[in-house]
């Protein structure tokens, strides 16, 4: 009995906790395209629980993985697997931005119709869905006012962001990793 009690509260709390030590931090990835000159943002719907709202992409580290090895995986899982883009080759010289222990990429990615996301079973299908691009500007200007995302067709429907999808947003935005309007779409 005190074996088991000793097992159970001394040696598998200090497991997890020396675990938890050396396992990289959660990572993800901001995706913009560029279409018609202006900067788009992809971001989908996570109902996870407690989340319920419109977010980037990211999750946990597998062990072994770096930081730029997560946000890629994560992003080509939530996304079905159809975009070839970022790796994690393509991330690791990227300036990254962090809320706490999480880290965010933004990347250029080809615009790929949301419909085709949908349509994939490749990834992590039932994680994330209603894959929306959304203006950059409108994007940001939510930020701004604290405010849902404009829908770009449909200027009366609004998105709520997830509040941990927002700070994320909001910390790349301010540290010059997630771009600050269309000129980065300059001929294009």
């Amino acid at each position: 009995m005190l074996l088991h009690l000793l097992i159970g509260f001394v040696i598998l709390p200090a497991l997890v906790i020396s675990a938890s030590t050396v396992a990289l931090p959660p990572a993800g990835v901001i995706p913009y395209a560029c279409k018609d000159g202006e900067a788009l943002v992809l971001l989908a719907y996570d109902n996870g629980r407690d989340r319920n709202g419109w977010a980037a992409f990211g999750g946990q580290a597998n062990r072994g993985e770096s930081i730029a090895e997560t946000a890629a995986r994560e992003f080509h899982e939530e996304t079905g697997c159809v975009f070839p883009v970022p790796t994690a080759a393509d991330l690791e010289p990227l300036e990254r931005s962090a809320i706490g222990t999480f880290y965010t990429y933004s990347y250029e990615v080809p615009f790929v119709d949301p419909a085709r996301i949908e349509a994939s079973r490749c990834g992590t299908p039932g994680e994330r869905k209603d894959w929306i691009w959304f203006r950059l500007t409108d994007v940001i200007d939510a930020l701004d006012k604290r405010a849902d995302v404009v829908d770009r067709f449909d200027r009366d429907k609004t998105y709520p962001l997830w509040f941990v999808g927002r700070v994320s947003l909001q910390e790349a935005l301010d540290d010059k990793v997630l771009p600050a309007d269309n000129s980065v779409c300059n001929g294009k």
